[in-house]
């Protein structure tokens, strides 16, 4: 549990300087599971639950108004745990280095057969 407190300070510092808003949520969320990456410790789901977690306490520190923390708190809460899950496995399957229409016929492969 200690080593998850020091986690989440480093990670904290990789943020700072960065306002954090519902518009970059998602890149920042991204900067912190690439950091996250490099603690060979951590079961993939503890390193989720440390990339969540922080993000819960820079909204609570960082953003003083009311109506975007509690947007940015819901999102955490509900989707965040999915969307984190959804990288994990895009890049697993090699899907960010792909090319665009590689990459749509692996998500939607009805859509682009000839008719």
């Amino acid at each position: 549990m200690e080593e998850q407190k020091e986690l989440i300070l480093k990670l904290k510092e990789c943020v700072s300087g960065q306002k954090l808003s519902a518009a970059n949520i998602v890149e920042i969320t991204h900067l912190l599971m690439k950091n996250v990456e490099s603690f060979q410790t951590l079961k993939g789901s503890e390193k989720k639950e440390v990339v969540i977690r922080t993000l819960g306490l820079i909204v609570g520190e960082m953003l003083d108004d009311d109506e975007e923390k509690g947007i940015l708190e819901k999102f955490i809460q509900l989707t965040l745990p999915y969307m984190i899950d959804a990288l994990v496995l895009a890049d697993k399957k090699g899907l960010f280095g792909q090319s665009r229409r590689r990459i749509l016929k692996l998500c939607c492969p009805i859509s682009l057969k000839k008719h």
